[in-house]
């Protein structure tokens, strides 16, 4: 909450004939030496003892001593102002500012109110009554005195800029960028109404609009705009404007060196997707030299940077690294070491070894993820928690999502109350996790979202383990153990994990039988009729470059043939990748514009409709599908994979096992184009497949054996018993 000022009266200025008896208080303090501040509390002092019954000497007092470091001080002397019964909102008021200054927050909220029942109309009391439930994450009570400043006085900009971040933090963008845009038509000058509206607008998705609020507040003050410069960066990166976003982070870190987010952006930002392999090799070169860099000028957080901030500098996730294919462990751990070497410096605490509890009757389990909705990491890991036996477990979710979301994890039968963290900074959350006092933490994914990955750095709970929502390891030493499919896993698999393995059996979760998917005609869904529609659903960042010739050689055996794709979020992107996978095209006699259909993103129900509407699925090399395979199966598709040298891309291979249907899993890159171009021409083999992995899906969904062993593991972790029966080597 922003410190209101002590006002120094609140009688009417004194007349040209007399001079105010606190015109020495003010001139004293004016001074700023050690010596007139003190003299400006004694001056105070004696006025208190002549007057008492006089507000603005005590308010004066307050003031001075404030001033002189005196808080606690300051604080008595407002105490026993309040005690006189005087009238006097301006007391009330400032005593709920020191309050709120000495973290004694619900006493201040107390005051506030005091302040306001003495003037209802009091707007910066209801300004700061609502910046401090904000920040208590009482965000109903929050918005009542927000909306009643603003009616009280539509002009408010305080009121309307808090009501925008509280919309923001709940997930109303719309109105959210509504407050920001009003304010900003009264205040075009206001950065820091730019910047907000810049975050709102990223996270509408609305990249594009972002850079440029992001650059009109640069625009405001070019000389002083580091955090908007790394902001920049960080919305240009997701655009796919790579070199534009490292120029913004090298520009940012330039004026500010101690500035580590920047750093981070300039040297470990990726490409969403490259020209070529050999444009992954060369990037991923340059992010070794980047961790380097890292090493080099960060090897602490930087000197007089409080811990706070230095904490929330080094929010940051590895995510793009994963696609290029390779194993990551050697980058993965460089990193992780980098990072706990930057926390340790900043506060020790956040990596201290825990013990491990004294035995309690059911064992402690947390999990943490920003997830728990409807996406993959949800419907995968959703019932892990819920299934748990409440006889052996008392589980605790740990929401890290922004804002409130409803999620498939908190439905499922037996669910735990999530706790939102998404309010508080990083250090916050680690404190809350570590106050849980968890035997065991479990985080379903890391390297999807930043702040999970960078709480993973740290040392939360005696043993902590992740899971492969995101499949690649976390490189962090804080992580114990990473839980996995065992049958999607090559041997040896443990040599590509900084964290011990664990093998789940079947596919390593009970996944939820999803409800029939309501079908519609291609007519309905804009797709050509009398075509043989082959389905590449992956994002087009896991599309390796590896798969462009192997694309091409399907569709040029099958007649009529037509590749369905899904766009990039943002259109940049899907350029990018269409202009590498043309020349591939082109080599074989084939145009994009005739042989393929990029399709815009669209809500899961269409999506599923447009999946069931297509012929064969073309799984991806290097990344297969996970949660995309499934769906195909659910709509009765038959699907080609090829399975690569990492777990990532042996999923689809696993599912296919599982259900009989070894035929669909090639041996090679000849096998697989032969295994596409005999589905994509015969329509009957396809209806025989159809009916094999309607019966066969039934082995992939409601499996309880994988809980049943993840419990197994869960209590001989806790109690530090043996778990090498489950350990892959």
């Amino acid at each position: 909450m922003p410190a209101a000022s002590l006002p120094s009266t609140i009688a009417a200025a004194p007349t040209a004939a007399s001079r105010d008896p606190l015109a020495d208080v003010g001139d004293l303090l004016r001074a700023g030496t050690p010596d007139a501040i003190r003299e400006a509390v004694r001056v105070a002092q004696r006025l208190v003892e002549q007057h008492p019954a006089t507000p603005r000497f005590r308010l004066a007092l307050a003031g001075a001593l404030r001033t002189a470091g005196r808080r606690d001080d300051a604080v008595a002397a407002l105490e026993a102002a309040a005690a006189l019964n005087v009238a006097a909102p301006e007391i009330s008021f400032n005593l709920a500012v020191m309050l709120a200054e000495l973290d004694r927050g619900d006493e201040a909220i107390a005051w506030f109110r005091d302040a306001l029942r003495q003037r209802p109309q009091y707007i910066a009391a209801l300004n700061n009554l609502g910046e401090l439930l904000h920040g208590q994450h009482r965000l109903a009570e929050a918005e009542q005195a927000y909306a009643r400043a603003l009616s009280i006085d539509p002009a408010s900009r305080v009121a309307r800029f808090n009501l925008g971040l509280l919309c923001r933090e709940t997930g109303r963008w719309t109105e959210a960028g509504r407050a920001f845009r009003e304010l900003l038509a009264g205040d075009p000058a206001s950065r820091p109404a730019w910047v907000a509206l810049a975050a709102t607008q990223s996270a509408m998705g609305q990249t594009d609009a972002a850079a440029q609020s992001l650059s009109r507040a640069i625009a405001l003050d070019p000389a002083h705009s580091a955090s908007e410069l790394t902001a920049l960066g960080a919305v240009l990166a997701e655009s796919g404007e790579v070199q534009p976003a490292r120029d913004a982070f090298r520009r940012s870190l330039q004026q500010d060196p101690a500035n580590v987010a920047a750093a981070l952006g300039l040297h470990l930002t990726l490409p969403q997707v490259y020209a070529s392999a050999a444009a992954v090799g060369e990037e991923r070169r340059r992010f070794g030299v980047g961790l380097d860099a890292l090493a080099a000028s960060f090897a602490q957080a930087p000197p007089g940077v409080p811990p706070e901030r230095a904490i929330a500098r080094v929010q940051w996730t590895n995510f793009y690294l994963a696609y290029q294919g390779e194993d990551d462990l050697r980058l993965q751990t460089r990193y992780g070491d980098w990072l706990g070497g930057y926390l340790d410096s900043a506060d020790p605490s956040l990596r201290a070894p825990m013990p491990r509890r004294p035995a309690r009757d059911r064992i402690r389990v947390g999990f943490a993820s920003r997830f728990f909705n409807s996406s993959t990491v949800g419907a995968y890991f959703g019932r892990w928690q819920g299934g748990l036996d409440r006889g052996r477990f008392e589980v605790r979710l740990f929401d890290l999502a922004r804002h409130a979301d409803a999620t498939a994890a908190a439905a499922a039968p037996g669910a735990a109350d999530a706790l939102p963290l998404g309010g508080r900074s990083l250090r916050g959350m680690a404190g809350a996790i570590r106050d849980a006092e968890l035997d065991v933490l479990v985080y379903p994914e890391l390297g999807m979202h930043d702040v999970a990955f960078t709480l993973a750095g740290m040392r939360l709970a005696p043993v902590q383990c992740c899971a492969w929502g995101h499949p690649v390891t976390s490189g962090h030493p804080t992580i114990d153990y990473f839980l996995t499919t065992a049958a999607m896993e090559p041997a040896g698999a443990g040599a590509c994990y900084r964290e011990r393995l664990v093998g789940l059996p079947g596919i390593g979760t009970s996944y939820p039988r999803p409800p029939a998917v309501a079908k519609a005609s291609r007519a309905e869904l804009g797709l050509a009729a009398g075509r043989t529609l082959f389905l590449c659903p992956q994002s087009l960042f896991k599309i390796h470059p590896d798969n462009d010739a192997l694309l091409a050689d399907v569709l040029c055996e099958v007649p009529d043939a037509t590749l369905v794709l899904f766009a990039a979020a943002h259109p940049l992107v899907t350029e990018a990748f269409m202009r590498r996978l043309s020349p591939a095209l082109e080599a074989r006699g084939m145009r994009a514009d005739q042989c393929c259909r990029v399709l815009p993103l669209v809500p899961r129900e269409t999506y599923l409709a447009l999946t069931a509407a297509c012929d064969v699925v073309l799984d991806t090399l290097r990344w297969s599908g996970g949660n995309t395979s499934l769906d195909a199966f659910a709509c009765g598709l038959p699907l080609v994979t090829l399975p690569g040298d990492l777990m990532r891309g042996r999923q689809s291979m696993a599912m296919l096992h599982r259900m009989g249907l070894p035929q669909l899993v090639a041996r090679d890159r000849g096998d697989y184009v032969r295994i596409a171009v005999d589905l994509g021409r015969n329509p009957g083999l396809r209806a025989d497949l159809s009916r094999e992995i309607a019966a066969g899906f039934e082995r992939l969904v409601d499996d309880d054996a994988p809980l049943r062993v993840l419990a197994g593991f869960l209590e001989a972790a806790a109690g530090g018993g043996d778990v090498a029966r489950w350990v892959l080597t």
